[in-house]
């Protein structure tokens, strides 16, 4: 099998990095988005060039979903690889050049077993970070400056695919425009693949705790032990492995090859391929092994590099200053890890585990498990539903990445809270905290700032108590604002194809709410107090469904702000608004004017003013009632009106 290059594995590992949280790649792409910076010059040009729309983006890859990693396939790299050439030998870019196979003839042609199989290419990538950028923010002259559809960034994140195969080729000739590299990804899925455990061992030579070409270590022995077998790999030349593995959970040993020590990690598989990457910085010397036994231990670790094993009964494991490895075993435990970048594992049991000073990394398993987080660079690795409900309780801002973890529960000066796919509960602080709970229908709860929520999904749940701040939802689906929350803001919510959602609704409580509809057509309803409506871009309805009096007139910003024809709409409920006819209000119960003119005026409209009032019997003794403001000089009638 060929072994990916440096360059070819640096893509590799991009790939898979998407693959495995789509949204979280917008981070590593992109380092501000309010100044439209890249993380690299060369990629800032395109998206600067192309106009990328960076906050559609955004969005759009918020609507993918976490797939497994790919594995390497060299007879698929053999087909990249020819396409490349011949890419270069023809000095264009094509999938299908001249005298060349289709891509699944060619494909076949090597033996490859295809079941399915996709494409990108490049021809005229910089570097291999350029060339995986511009597949996936997959820059062009569509909407928002990407593609319509993000054809290469679909391929790449198709869970449907389950091996790869890279052809990258330098050509810096004059005789030819293509270049500086030339890249064809091959993607392909057949019925006799296993699950592959995969990665990549690494020097990190610039610190940045990403592969880069040139930084893989060749010829460490991975020891993977687990379903009561061990096996061994070595790594390739630019530093990565794979091995076919049965399901199941396995620890894994990276030695020898040029590393100082080892490096432990552990990796669990289903059905599909897992992903494990060492770094030469976080190898460890010889270490101290502490193991307790059946009773409830208290085992404490030494200054240097410890592993601390509980066995059975609740234990208390406490780590020293080095880096420590904690395994409580069996029963409900409590692991402090002390200072020091420490491992722990709970095992069964409902665990307690708080890694302490340094960057750590937390293991629950089965249980309910409690993780303490206290550093930004503290890792909650739950690789499966090991049975349970997990909390984390953080002291800085968290995001709950990995998809195993239920609730979130933020402490001292933390101020930002991200859920998952699950049903989270996460509850802010007294200071002015930003909580998204992300996918499902999550619960959120903040204190006594001014606190900002993002609603995704309509069983999403918002608790806020009286006199607690000013506090906002942005929402990008419909959405009826819980009691105490004063702002809404619906967000151009777009389906998985990047199409505009539209008839999103917003309604108020019973404060004086602020509500902002966005560029599609939306529904606002104030309900009690005086509410600030926008409607935005399109064609908004404006619901008044309460009685109108003093404590209930809604200031409305932009009824047909753009043109008369946007379609703006006041919509009235019959039983707040007595004695008018359901439907189109008719002319006669209109009148432009601040006074009623003869019994059958209802409806009162001061242009100059920019009042709306309600008569419930024109001329007769009954006082006029205010029931919105607009801005001076809008223009309304009785067609703009609508009774149900």
């Amino acid at each position: 099998m060929r072994q990916p290059t440096a360059f070819e594995q640096e893509l590799l590992q991009y790939i898979n990095r998407a693959r495995m949280d789509p949204a979280g790649e917008f981070d590593a792409l992109i380092a501000n988005a309010g100044s439209r910076t890249a993380v690299a010059s060369d990629i800032t040009t395109a998206i600067r060039y192309f106009g990328v729309d960076l906050a559609l983006f955004h969005e759009q890859l918020a609507a993918y979903d976490p797939v497994a990693p790919l594995a390497w396939n060299g007879l698929l790299a053999d087909a990249a690889l020819g396409h490349s050439r011949l890419m270069i030998d023809q000095d264009t870019q094509a999938h299908q050049l001249s005298g060349e196979a289709a891509l699944g003839p060619r494909i076949l042609a090597t033996g490859y077993p295809a079941l399915r199989v996709g494409e990108n290419i490049f021809a005229y990538a910089e570097n291999a970070l350029y060339a995986h950028a511009g597949f996936f923010i997959d820059w062009g002259y569509g909407p928002g400056g990407m593609q319509d559809p993000a054809g290469h960034r679909i391929t790449i994140l198709n869970g449907a695919y389950t091996e790869v195969g890279i052809g990258a080729l330098a050509d810096r000739s004059s005789s030819t425009t293509v270049g500086p590299w030339v890249v064809t990804q091959d993607f392909g899925a057949r019925a006799d693949a296993v699950p592959q455990l995969l990665g990549v061992v690494f020097d990190d030579a610039d610190g940045d705790s990403v592969y880069d070409a040139g930084e893989g270590m060749g010829g460490v022995t991975v020891t993977i032990t687990g379903n009561g077998h061990t096996m061994t790999t070595t790594t390739w030349d630019a530093g990565g492995y794979q091995l076919g593995l049965d399901p199941g959970s396995y620890s894994v040993v990276f030695s020898g090859g040029g590393l100082d020590g080892v490096v432990r990690g552990t990796a669990t598989l289903g059905g599909e391929n897992a992903a494990l990457d060492a770094r030469a910085a976080d190898a460890v010397p010889a270490i101290t092994t502490i193991s307790g036994d059946t009773a409830a231990n208290r085992l404490a670790g030494t200054v240097w590099e410890d592993q601390i094993f509980g066995r059975g009964g609740a234990d208390t494991l406490i780590g020293g200053a080095g880096a420590d490895t904690l395994d409580g075993g069996f029963g409900n435990d409590l692991l402090n890890g002390g200072f020091g970048r420490d491992v722990l594992f709970g095992g069964n049991g409902a665990d307690t585990l708080n890694g302490g000073p340094g960057a750590d990394r937390m293991t629950g398993g089965n249980g309910s498990d409690l993780f303490h987080v206290d550093t930004a660079g503290d890792l909650i690795v739950e690789w499966r539903s090991w049975g349970g409900t997990d909390t984390v309780i953080a002291s800085v801002d968290f995001s709950l990445t990995m998809a195993h973890l239920e609730n979130l529960v933020l402490t001292g000066t933390a101020l930002r809270g991200i859920g998952n796919a699950l049903a989270n509960r996460i509850t802010g602080t007294a200071g002015d905290n930003f909580i998204d709970g992300g996918r499902n229908a999550d619960t959120m709860l903040g204190g006594a700032g001014n606190d900002i929520y993002v609603v995704r999904d309509a069983g999403d749940q918002v608790i806020e108590w009286a006199n607690r701040g000013l506090d906002t939802v942005r929402a990008y689906v419909s959405t009826v604002l819980p009691q105490n929350v004063e702002r809404l803001y619906l967000q151009p919510a777009r389906d998985a194809a990047g199409a505009g959602i539209e008839g999103l609704s917003g309604t108020g409580n019973a404060l004086a709410n602020t509500l902002f509809g966005n560029m599609f057509d939306n529904t606002l309803t104030g309900r009690q107090g005086n509410d600030t409506l926008r409607g935005g871009a399109g064609a908004d309805a404006f619901v008044f469904d309460r009685l109108p009096g003093a404590e209930n007139v809604d200031h409305i910003l932009d009824f047909n702000r753009n043109a008369a024809a946007e379609g703006d709409t006041l919509r009235m409920a019959h039983w707040a608004f007595a004695g008018v006819a359901r439907g189109a209000l008719s002319e006669t119960a209109f009148h432009t004017g601040a006074t009623a003119q003869d019994a059958a005026d209802r409806f009162l409209y001061d242009a100059a003013a920019g009042q709306l009032w309600f008569d419930a019997d024109g001329t007769g003794t009954t006082d006029r009632v205010l029931v919105a403001t607009f801005s001076a000089g809008t223009a309304l009638s009785a067609a703009d009106i609508f009774v149900f």
